[in-house]
C-alpha cells in the first residue's frame, strides 16, 4: 500500500474500525464499502487557459476519425488521449439580462464557471466578477471536504505575466475572484517549504520529528492569536466590514486545517507502516528564466507546470489552475515568426493575420504538451503515470479567430482522468442545445465534475441554461 493511500484512510475507516468494532459497523458497511471503493483511484484535475483565442482549434472528420488542424498539430502523438468539445457557447453571456459588453474584462469571469457576471457598484469595467465558483475551484472544494481526500493545499493557482487588467478568471465562490501566483520561486517555497521526499514516499518508522511538531504547534499559536483578534474586532464593525472579515477568518480555518493535516503527515512519515514506496514524489529545481521575452515566458510557464506535476506526485494537491498572460497582451512568438503583437492579431488585419494566429496557437499548444509529457514521465505507484489519473482542461476567454466571440469556443480536454473520460473523440455539440443553438459550458464542466465522482450535482453555473452532463463524454 502507497503511503498516499494510508494517510488518506489512516484516520478515517481504520480509525473507526479500531474505535467501535467491525459488530457495529454492521449497518454502515455499505456505506463503507462504498467509500473505500471510491477512494482506490486517485484523480487529478488541471485546467489552463491561454489569451485571445485559439485559432483553428476544432479538428475536420468525425467523433471516431478527426484530424487535428495545423494549430494543434503538435497533438498529433497522443491523439488517443485527447478529446476535442466544439458547440460550447457562453450563455452566460448571450442570454445575460445585464449584459456586459464585449470587452477583456467583463466576460472573463463567465469562462470557468458559466455564470452571470456580477456588475460592481463603482461600475468599474475590471471589477466585474462571476455569481458562482469556478470549475476548478469547485471540485477542489469537494476534495478538500472529504479526510479521505483532503491534502496539505486545496489547489494551485499559477499564472505566467499575469497582470491586474482583465485577470479575475477564478472563483471560491461568488463574487470572490482569487489571484494566481505568478513568480515560480514563490510557489516552490511554498508548496515544497519542510517537504522531504524520502518520508514522502516511505520512511523507517519511529516517532515523528519532534523539531516539526514544534514548528507546526509555534505556528497554530500565532493563528489561535490572529483568530481571538479579528472574533473581537468582528464584534464592533459594520455589516459591510463584516462580511470581509469573514473572508480572512475562512482564509485562517483553512490554513489551521493545513497545519492539523502536516501534523497527521508528521505522524504518518514516522509509522512503519507507510514504508511501500508511493508515486515518485521529488521537489523540482527551478529553470534560469533569462534569455529573450519569448525564452523568458516558456521557461516560467515550465516552472509553473514542474511544480504543478510534482505537487501531483507528492500528493499535496489534485487540483490546479494555471493562467497564461491576459487577453490584451501583445507578446510575440519569434521563434514561430510570430512578429505581430498577439491582441493586434485579433484585431487588426483579421483576414492577413490568421497565419499569425495559427503560429500563436501552436507555441501555446506546445506549453500544453509540456506538462502532457511531464505527467506521462512521472510513475504514480501502480497506476501507470500521473497523466493517467488526471485530466487537462485547454481553453481561452474567447472563441478563435478575430474578434470576441462567445460561441463555439474552444475546449480540449487531455487525458481520462482515470479512465473515466472517453478520449480519442471528437464531440460537436453544435446546434444541439436546448435553444437549437451549442451547449452551456456549464455543461461540460458538469461533466468534469461527474468524472471526478461527484455525480450528484445536477447542473453546473446557471442552471436554466444547461441540458446537462454530455452525452458521449464519460465512459
Amino acid at each position: 500500500m502507497s503511503l498516499n493511500k494510508y494517510y488518506q484512510n489512516k484516520y478515517g475507516r481504520r480509525a473507526v474500525l479500531r474505535g467501535i468494532g467491525a459488530g457495529a459497523l454492521a449497518p454502515f458497511l455499505p456505506i463503507l464499502e462504498a467509500d473505500a471503493q471510491s477512494s482506490l483511484g486517485i484523480k487529478r484535475f488541471v485546467c489552463i487557459t491561454t489569451p485571445n483565442g485559439i485559432e483553428d482549434a476544432l479538428p475536420t472528420g468525425s467523433e471516431t476519425n478527426f484530424n487535428f488542424r495545423d494549430s494543434l498539430r503538435s497533438f498529433d502523438p497522443h491523439k488517443s488521449d485527447i478529446t476535442c468539445i466544439g458547440g460550447m457557447d457562453w450563455k452566460a453571456f448571450n442570454q445575460a439580462k445585464d449584459k456586459p459588453s464585449n470587452n477583456h474584462t467583463e466576460p472573463v469571469p463567465i469562462t470557468l464557471t458559466g455564470a452571470f457576471s456580477v456588475r460592481p457598484a463603482n461600475n468599474n469595467k475590471n471589477n466585474w466578477t462571476s455569481a458562482r465558483p469556478s470549475v476548478d475551484q469547485y471540485i477542489a472544494q469537494r476534495l478538500w471536504e472529504n479526510q479521505d481526500t483532503r491534502t496539505k493545499f486545496k489547489s494551485i493557482i499559477a499564472g505566467v505575466k499575469v497582470t491586474a487588467w482583465a485577470s479575475k478568471l477564478i472563483y471560491a465562490e461568488a463574487n470572490k475572484p482569487l489571484s494566481p501566483e505568478n513568480k515560480p520561486s514563490n510557489l516552490h517555497a511554498r508548496m515544497f517549504d519542510g517537504l522531504n521526499p524520502g518520508t514522502v514516499n516511505g520512511g523507517s518508522g519511529g516517532e515523528p520529528d519532534p523539531a516539526v511538531l514544534r514548528a507546526l504547534q509555534a505556528r497554530r499559536s500565532v493563528l489561535d492569536n490572529i483568530t481571538a483578534d479579528l472574533t473581537r474586532i468582528n464584534s464592533r464593525i459594520g455589516a459591510d466590514d463584516k462580511v470581509k472579515m469573514e473572508a480572512h477568518l475562512q482564509s485562517i480555518r483553512e490554513i489551521e486545517t493545513r497545519l492539523d493535516f502536516e501534523a497527521e503527515q508528521a505522524q504518518v512519515a514516522a509509522d512503519s507502516e507507510a514504508a511501500e514506496k508511493g508515486t515518485a514524489c521529488s521537489i523540482p529545481s527551478l529553470k534560469n528564466e533569462d534569455g529573450s521575452f519569448e525564452n523568458n515566458y516558456r521557461k516560467e510557464g515550465e516552472n509553473q507546470m514542474d511544480i504543478i506535476a510534482n505537487s501531483f506526485a507528492c500528493d499535496l494537491t489534485r487540483v490546479a489552475t494555471l493562467m497564461w498572460s491576459n487577453g490584451t497582451n501583445q507578446y510575440m512568438f519569434p521563434s514561430k515568426g510570430v512578429d505581430v503583437g498577439h491582441h493586434h492579431q485579433t484585431h487588426q488585419n483579421e483576414n492577413a493575420n490568421k497565419g499569425n494566429r495559427i503560429k500563436t496557437s501552436q507555441w501555446y499548444a506546445e506549453r500544453v504538451l509540456y506538462l502532457v509529457e511531464k505527467l506521462k514521465s512521472i510513475p504514480d505507484g501502480n497506476n501507470g503515470t500521473l497523466f493517467d489519473s488526471t485530466a487537462i482542461l485547454w481553453t481561452s476567454e474567447h472563441a478563435g479567430g478575430g474578434g470576441h466571440g462567445r460561441s463555439n469556443l474552444p475546449f480540449t480536454i487531455l487525458g481520462s482522468m482515470g479512465g473515466s473520460i472517453q478520449t480519442g473523440r471528437f464531440l460537436d455539440f453544435r446546434k444541439t442545445g436546448s435553444n437549437g443553438r451549442g451547449r452551456h459550458n456549464g455543461d461540460l464542466y458538469l461533466s468534469l465534475i461527474h468524472a471526478m465522482g461527484y455525480t450528484d450535482l445536477r447542473s453546473f453555473g446557471e442552471p436554466n441554461l444547461g441540458d446537462g452532463v454530455l452525452p458521449g463524454f464519460l465512459t
